[in-house]
């Protein structure tokens, strides 16, 4: 090979990947959303998808850090309906509950509803707006609004994303929502035993 040309593979390969992450029409992130999800610890699996590009990566301090990975969804299928329900732990052990259901319909409209809540007594609950599946079918992204409180704290109406992940054994998520004062909140947890994460 040329001398100058030896780089060329290395160039294409890093262009196409920020095509990628630049021009996909599927990845959304919500205005004002802080890229960032405070995972509480620091044994993480990174990848919590086999044979997938992570959107997380862990960072020092426990911290998980958001990047914007394209989330393609299978065109041509449809309707499409992911679920979340159980009872979950966060890494620092605080107990949570989950019961997210959501229908895409083939017109494109999406229904559900989100429920979340610790036993720190931090709360979102509301209606799901859009609905993102991944082509594998092993994660879906969940957005649409909310009242959330933390700490048991007044109720605020919010903007929140919300991950399945199917994760064995059970199940895995990610929450995040920002409200309209600007304040955000982050956490993960994983399903326990009676849990199911189902992505159709």
């Amino acid at each position: 090979m040329k001398p100058g040309f030896k780089y060329v593979p290395a160039a294409l390969t890093v262009l196409f990947g920020l095509a990628l992450l630049t021009a996909s029409p599927k990845f959304h992130l919500l205005p004002g959303l802080r890229a960032s999800v405070h995972a509480q610890s620091n044994s993480i699996n990174n990848n919590p998808i086999p044979n997938s590009v992570s959107a997380f990566s862990l960072a020092t301090g426990g911290i998980s850090n958001f990047v914007a990975v394209p989330f393609p969804g299978k065109e041509g299928t449809c309707p499409e309906d992911a679920e979340e329900v159980g009872d979950a732990e966060s890494p620092l052990n605080v107990k949570q509950h989950v019961a997210v259901k959501v229908v895409k319909d083939c017109n494109g409209n999406t229904n559900g509803t989100t429920d979340f809540d610790d036993e720190k007594g931090d709360k979102c609950v509301g209606t799901a707006a859009r609905l993102i599946e991944s082509i594998n079918k092993a994660a879906a992204e969940v957005d649409g609004d909310c009242d959330a409180s933390v700490a048991r704290g007044i109720a605020t109406r919010a903007k929140y994303v919300f991950f399945i992940i199917k994760k064995a054994p059970y199940g895995a998520f990610t929450l995040s929502w920002i409200d309209a004062n600007g304040s955000t909140f982050n956490t993960v947890g994983t399903l326990k035993p009676g849990g199911y994460a189902l992505i159709r």
